[in-house]
C-alpha cells in the first residue's frame, strides 16, 4: 500500500501542476487516512455525535466556498480557485484539530496508563 501511495505520489508531482498535485494529495490521500482512523476510533461514540462533528464543519466551510465564489465573479477563475484551496485549507483546520486531537490525547492517556 505503501509503495502504491508513492507511485501516486510520483505521478502527482510529475504530471500535475504543484497545487492540484497537494490538493489532490491532501484532500484524498490525507483525509481519507483521516476518516479511516477517526471511523475506527470512534466506533463507541454515538453516531449522531460523530456525525455532528463532521457535518458541521462542512456546512460552515460549503457556506464559506459559496460566498467566496459569489463575491469574486469578476476574478479569473484561477485565482478564485487558488482562493478556494487556502480558504478551504484555513476553515477545516480549527474544525479538523477539534476532531482529531481529542481522540490522539485520549490515545495517549490510555497508552501511559
Amino acid at each position: 500500500m505503501v509503495t502504491l501511495e508513492f507511485l501516486a505520489l510520483g505521478a502527482m508531482a510529475i504530471f500535475a501542476s504543484p497545487l492540484v498535485g497537494f490538493m489532490l494529495f491532501f484532500c484524498g490521500m490525507h483525509g481519507a487516512r483521516h476518516i479511516v482512523r477517526t471511523v475506527n476510533r470512534t466506533k463507541g461514540a454515538a453516531l449522531g455525535a460523530v456525525l455532528n462533528a463532521a457535518i458541521v464543519p462542512m456546512l460552515i466551510v460549503a457556506s464559506v466556498v459559496a460566498l467566496l465564489l459569489i463575491t469574486t465573479r469578476e476574478q479569473s477563475l484561477e485565482i478564485r480557485v487558488i482562493r478556494l484551496i487556502f480558504v478551504g485549507l484555513a476553515s477545516l483546520t480549527v474544525p479538523h484539530m477539534l476532531l482529531v486531537e481529542p481522540l490522539r490525547f485520549r490515545d495517549w492517556q490510555i497508552h501511559d496508563q
